[in-house]
């Protein structure tokens, strides 16, 4: 398995002639004269688990990606996990909020679901899982009124070809979206980029 340092000393070795160097159950100790530095190495699992435990959630994400020792079906879970904890602490607007309408609050909330969904796309078109982020992760948006963000993170992914196709479902969304939106430019842009053989647009 990979090892990854995580805990680590910046030592100059030079100046610590007499430094003594032991390992011992997963760490490598220096001892010299006048201190002790402890390396301690983890392997790639061990290091998300932490990031996650000091709620370093993007970190984790990111290092079990390019990790090729994480299964796919661990890097999944991950990021269900992820979704569901930024689902649950999203802001919103409070029934007791004064300004219901608090543009502060209202984009806050934007960005919010902007970073998640951006993330979530990035994640699934690199695993190559787009089957999980056109159902579970599409309908947790659908769910909380967000399908209008997700659509329009997926705007780029498809212009430049990171997404081939689109789920049925997503695409009649994706086309209805835009054409609400007077953006009719951008469905025909979208439709040339994506395999769309099969599907009715009538």
């Amino acid at each position: 398995d990979v090892v990854r340092g995580v805990q680590i000393v910046a030592i100059d070795m030079a100046s610590r002639p007499m430094a003594d160097v032991r390992a011992a159950e997963g760490c490598v100790y220096i001892v010299s004269a006048r201190e002790l530095a402890k390396i301690k190495l983890q392997t790639a699992p061990q290091r998300v688990d932490a990031l996650i435990d000091a709620g370093e959630w993007l970190e984790a994400l990111a290092l079990a990606l390019d990790d090729q020792h994480i299964s796919l079906e661990s890097k999944l879970d991950l990021l269900q996990r992820y979704v569901s904890l930024a689902v649950d602490n999203a802001p919103v607007n409070s029934n007791n909020t004064i300004n219901k309408t608090s543009s502060s609050l209202v984009d806050l909330a934007k960005s919010h679901f902007q970073m998640l969904a951006g993330v979530c796309v990035e994640f699934c078109v690199e695993t190559k899982r787009l089957d999980v982020l056109f159902s579970e992760i599409f309908a947790a948006f659908d769910s909380l009124d967000r399908a209008d963000v997700f659509l329009d993170v997926l705007e780029p992914y498809v212009l430049s070809r990171k997404l081939s196709s689109l789920a049925p479902q997503v695409m009649a969304k994706f086309v209805a979206h835009f054409e609400a939106r007077g953006a009719l430019v951008a469905v025909e842009r979208s439709i040339l980029k994506l395999e769309v053989t099969g599907l009715d647009f009538n």
